[in-house]
């Protein structure tokens, strides 16, 4: 709100400074979010300073950007149309210096009941979906590992066929395997993101091991880091083969 009277008063509503202060400050916002992606959804952080500091810091900077430009947009809008055409909607038409209270408020108001209702009339936590994930993913990990073993078993008894001609059975595994390692990564991003935010959840009934389940998805991990390096390592030991028979 702040950012708004200081871009659209400093030029006394002029189009041209204030879309060259506009751009200045959505730099500035912006800069916030390259600079420490990680916490764009609201991660952990390994430096040295204050994880807190930089996830206020990254979401200031995400809501400024974005209700600046609703604010500044309207009045640009009602600048170039005019006020009738503006009201045709039944909205009026606002000075900077009340829209922007206005604004402020409605988004207030639209996260106050977005958090009434992430209670009743059935608390939809981010733990609740964090436990639905680790039981698919735990699923989706089954059926990875077990399509690895069944790639170890055909190329160890040479049965697996060419993995580039469409309907072998080489060629068939090696499909499902990428189509559940796809879905298996997916999955373990949404674990990672509802842990992150399950330390913002309304304790309904106590307190949610988060903890507990990061450890999970750790090993999640791992494990399937160790599914793809024998696939790999069988990958690079028939390139071996086929080069040393090659070879002149």
């Amino acid at each position: 709100m702040v950012a708004s009277y200081v871009i659209w008063y400093i030029v006394v509503g002029n189009a041209a400074g204030v879309l060259v202060f506009l751009w200045i400050w959505m730099l500035m916002g912006f800069y916030a979010l390259l600079k420490f992606p990680k916490f764009v959804v609201v991660g952990k952080c390994h430096g040295n300073s204050s994880p807190w500091l930089q996830t206020l810091t990254v979401c200031l900077a995400l809501l400024s950007v974005v209700s600046t430009v609703l604010i500044i947009g309207y009045e640009l809008q009602v600048q170039v149309l005019g006020v009738a055409a503006s009201e045709s909607n039944g909205q009026p038409a606002y000075p900077t210096y009340l829209l922007a209270p206005y604004r402020l408020a409605t988004v207030a108001g639209g996260l106050f009941v977005a958090w009434i209702w992430t209670i009743f009339p059935f608390p939809i936590s981010e733990g609740s979906e964090l436990r639905r994930d680790l039981g698919a993913s735990l699923y989706m990990l089954a059926n990875f590992s077990s399509l690895v073993h069944e790639i170890v078993q055909s190329r160890v008894r040479g049965v697996e066929g060419d993995i580039r001609k469409k309907g072998t059975h080489a060629y068939n595994l090696e499909k499902a395997r990428m189509t559940v390692f796809g879905k298996l990564l997916l999955l373990l991003n949404d674990m990672r993101t509802n842990s992150a935010f399950s330390k913002f959840q309304v304790r309904v009934g106590g307190r949610f091991p988060k903890e507990e389940y990061e450890g999970y998805a750790c090993q999640h991990v791992e494990v399937t880091e160790r599914r793809m390096l024998t696939v790999k390592t069988l990958d690079s030991s028939n390139a071996s083969n086929a080069y040393s028979t090659t070879r002149p």
